[in-house]
Formats: structure tokens, C-alpha cells, sequence
């Protein structure tokens, strides 16, 4: 005779919580949420919480690989750098991609394949300054995700 009535008001507790999320949200509500429902959203729209306009670096991947013939890609960030991103955006893991991480002066450098030798690298939060990485020149500068590679495939 407790029970139900406590069940109905913790779900009512919850509601504001379920339906109000305003970068999520269920259903979306133009008046309270800019953003679309969780239901029928992009996919990387979720995954990375905005719309290429946020990221282009990361939403230009795709096409930047593909044009320079790329299949090995190198990942270069701080301790906080997800990968999933970079995997999500390739359609990955593909039999003809070769994703590594560039790392250094951690326990991971051990692991280091010494004969991975990137043609793109994919840098998460790097400085603006920062013009080259492992000899290959900034490509695409983005706010959070900027891509470094040769201007053509000559080194493939």
C-alpha cells in the first residue's frame, strides 16, 4: 500500500530529469532545448555534442583520408583525448585502416610500434601554434580536433 504511491513519486522526481535535459533531451522541445531528440539526432551529433559548424576538423576527416589515400592515421592528445571519435568518424574498425596513438613520455611509449609511420594525424586540443607534428605540416585547423598531413600522398 507504501510502495506504489512511493514508486509514482520518485518517478514523478524524475521527469524534470527525463524530459528536460537541455542538450539531450528525449523529445525535443523548441521553446526550452535548441537541440534535436536523442531519438532522431545524427549520430555524431550526439557523439560529439554539436554539428560540424563545432568541429571541423573531426567532420573533415573522412574526406581529408580518403583524398590523400591515407590508411595509416596517428592520434596526438592529452591524457582527456577519446579516440571513439576518430574510430566513429572513419566508420572504423575497417581491414585497410590503421589507427595508432603518437604518444611519449608515458607507460603507453613502451608500447610504441617504432615502424608506425603516420600519414594523418589527428590532434585533439593542440596548441595553435603547434605547426607540425612528426614532420607532417597542419592541414586543418580546428577548434578542438586539427589535422596534420602531407599536401599529397607522396608519402604513403
Amino acid at each position: 500500500m507504501f510502495l506504489t504511491p512511493l514508486i509514482l513519486l520518485v518517478f514523478l522526481c524524475t521527469l524534470p530529469w527525463l524530459f528536460g535535459i537541455e542538450n539531450r533531451p528525449i523529445f525535443s522541445n523548441n521553446k526550452h532545448a535548441a537541440y534535436p531528440s536523442i531519438l532522431t539526432a545524427d549520430r555524431m551529433v550526439l557523439l560529439l555534442g554539436g554539428d560540424a559548424r563545432g568541429f571541423p576538423g573531426i567532420y573533415q576527416l573522412p574526406e581529408f583520408t580518403e583524398n590523400m589515400g591515407c590508411q595509416s592515421i596517428g592520434i596526438y592528445g592529452g591524457g582527456g583525448t577519446t579516440e571513439y571519435q576518430v574510430w566513429a568518424m572513419l566508420d572504423a574498425p575497417r581491414d585497410d585502416l590503421r589507427l595508432e596513438w603518437i604518444v611519449a613520455g608515458t607507460p603507453s611509449a613502451a608500447y610504441i610500434d617504432p615502424k608506425f609511420d603516420p600519414c594523418i594525424i589527428v590532434c585533439h586540443q593542440c596548441p595553435a601554434d603547434l605547426k607540425e607534428i612528426k614532420g607532417l605540416p597542419l592541414q586543418i585547423s580546428g577548434n578542438i580536433y586539427s589535422l596534420y598531413g602531407a599536401a599529397s600522398n607522396e608519402n604513403q
